[in-house]
């Protein structure tokens, strides 16, 4: 970080802004006060293009079939009942 008054700044403009071209920051002040931060500006970044990760990303056939893990559990039979004022109940047959 450099500061610079701005009576100095207005005599060393270049040399200030090449000095925040290369990356460094520089303060301009007033009275001791700093008024102003040159600093350079980062590079855009570039925006994502649809379809630019098409054929790296794949799935399963099998990816929405039923886990053996939960096989009893998605054979089991429920039954849903409103009840007012007591929110949901779930029933679950023997």
């Amino acid at each position: 970080m450099h500061q610079v008054d701005i009576t100095d700044a207005q005599t060393q403009i270049t040399q200030l802004l090449e000095s925040a071209l290369q990356g460094k920051e520089v303060i301009i002040t007033r009275n001791n006060q700093p008024i102003l931060k040159l600093i350079q500006i980062p590079p855009a970044t570039k925006r994502r293009q649809r379809g630019s990760a098409k054929g790296q990303i794949w799935m399963a056939p099998d990816f929405d079939a039923p886990l053996e893990d939960f096989k009893e559990y998605m054979e089991r039979t429920y039954f849903w009942i409103r009840i007012p004022f007591f929110g949901s109940l779930t029933i679950v047959p023997n």
